[in-house]
């Protein structure tokens, strides 16, 4: 196993092999956290295209509630991160709402509709 790895490092003081994720913060890692955000926001707007508000799998133990909950929570995560797609954010952000309002409101078909431009917007290209 080669020690050059960017996620291993020696710790002197405890005489072994740290191969956790450091603590420093660095662009790299930055970058990372914010893709396999987009990554999970991405797999949740699929489902809210394909299943929300009403359509959940039996073996998925999401319904409307908590699936709302995730998206708010990973968009309120992601959004502060971007960087470079400022402008393309403030868009998805709008999508975002609408279609959760839609799906709130009971119109199943326009939050599905909303869901599906968002997940081929391509969302996880952002930076």
């Amino acid at each position: 196993m080669s020690r050059s790895s960017a996620n291993v490092r020696f710790r002197p003081e405890a005489d072994i092999w740290d191969t956790r994720q450091t603590a420093v913060a660095s662009p790299e890692k930055g970058t990372l956290a914010i893709r396999e955000l987009l990554a999970d926001f991405v797999g949740s707007i699929a489902s809210a295209a394909s299943d929300a508000p009403d359509n959940y799998p039996d073996w998925l133990p999401k319904d409307w509630t908590s699936h709302r909950a995730d998206l708010l929570d990973l968009w309120g995560r992601i959004h502060p991160g971007l960087k470079r797609d400022v402008d393309q954010a403030a868009a998805l952000g709008v999508q975002v709402t609408a279609m959760i309002d839609a799906f709130d409101s009971g119109d199943r078909e326009a939050g599905r509709e909303i869901a599906w431009d968002i997940f081929n917007s391509q969302p996880e290209k952002l930076r």
